[in-house]
């Protein structure tokens, strides 16, 4: 007689290192953001202008982000800050302040659209030539593959994510949805998103959250889902960037320190995933101190629901910090983790693929 074991539940938690082959790294944006800028002007020269008149100063406030972003930890540091001192500026009657806190979110939404389009002209990239992070800026492809042999491994024949596993990103990227779309032919990455239950508002309960929100802006009713980039797209871009962007456009993207009530229902429902978890699977996550809030809420039960262990794949010079930060978070936490260095691949935990061996003797698979 075959003895069968019930599956564990497993969550995975990730951070911006899950894209990186993708995506630049922290250090890497403000440089990515001015190749982006470079480029959307260098693109309205080809037009004749197109009566633009001088585009670099409409995007002059876009250029001050970009200088103010390195000076801080992160384009995500300096947004939280403008999100507090708008919040303080907003008791004030008549305050008039620039909307600083739209306008990012309006740069990274744009910038990472224009990341994952698959026909940018060579001719209008213009990299900084005495920059080393040009050089890995250069290399970088519209989609991580890691994304898509984690998702060939795990995926039933209904093109459906197990029972038994649940996706918490921080990520505001479409990633997840880029990779997924090879299995649904002619369908925007929206629809590509809604099959696979991807919270794009209230309503959706499925087994992915994105804690952020997601990368895609809007022009009133419509959104910008476009995989190419064209005249639609770059007039979108010069509306959401210049230094009086159009009220009819908004970012999709919604940090999660927000106080609105989808975004905390977001936050409680991926609570429930974390604490409902025999095992945590966090993949290129730092736990930064100004998520520390939240991460507290997801990690708030797990001692009283369970987790039994905590799987950490990182850098080796990055893996120890990440793991002791886990004791800010709750007293104990580190100890239920353990270190995985490979990073060719997204890591699938022995557990997943058989019974719990109380001896050690199956091996853990990296698919």
């Amino acid at each position: 007689m075959e003895q069968r074991f019930d599956k564990p539940q497993i969550c995975y938690l990730l951070g911006a290192g899950a894209s990186f082959e993708a995506l630049p790294l922290i250090s890497e944006v403000p440089y990515d953001l001015g190749t982006f800028k470079q480029y959307i002007i260098n693109y309205n020269k080809s037009l004749g202008d197109a009566g633009e008149g001088d585009l670099e100063s409409k995007l002059s406030n876009f250029q001050n982000i970009i200088n103010q972003t390195l000076q801080h930890h992160s384009i995500d540091t300096l947004a939280r800050k403008y999100w507090l001192k708008q919040k303080s500026l907003a008791k004030q009657e008549n305050n008039g302040e620039y909307d600083w806190y739209q306008l990012i979110k309006n740069i990274i939404t744009c910038w990472l659209t224009w990341r994952r389009l698959n026909n940018l002209d060579i001719k209008f990239l213009e990299y900084d030539a005495d920059s080393k992070k040009s050089e890995r800026l250069k290399k970088l492809i519209s989609l991580d593959p890691r994304y898509d042999a984690f998702f060939s491994a795990i995926l039933d024949e209904n093109l459906e994510l197990p029972n038994n596993i649940k996706i918490v990103s921080w990520n505001y990227d479409l990633q997840i949805e880029q990779s997924f779309k090879f299995y649904l032919n002619d369908v925007t990455l929206k629809e590509v998103g809604h099959s696979i239950g991807i919270n794009y508002n209230k309503y959706s309960i499925g087994p992915i959250i994105k804690l952020n929100g997601s990368a895609v802006i809007a022009e009133g009713t419509k959104a910008l889902w476009e995989s190419s980039y064209n005249h639609q797209v770059h007039e979108v871009f010069i509306k959401s960037l210049s230094n009086q962007f159009s009220k009819n456009i908004y970012s999709n993207i919604r940090f999660a320190w927000e106080e609105e009530g989808m975004i905390d229902d977001y936050r409680r429902l991926a609570s429930k995933y974390v604490s409902e978890s025999d095992i945590v699977v966090v993949i290129g996550y730092s736990f930064p101190i100004f998520n520390r809030e939240t991460d507290r809420q997801l990690f708030a039960n797990f001692t009283e629901k369970g987790i039994s262990k905590i799987y950490i794949q990182a850098d080796e010079k990055d893996a120890e910090g990440i793991k002791s930060q886990l004791e800010s978070i709750e007293t104990g936490l580190s100890k239920k983790a353990e270190i995985i260095q490979n990073l060719n691949q997204f890591f699938i935990p022995n557990e997943y693929w058989s019974n719990p061996d109380p001896l050690g003797k199956i091996n853990s698979y990296i698919i």
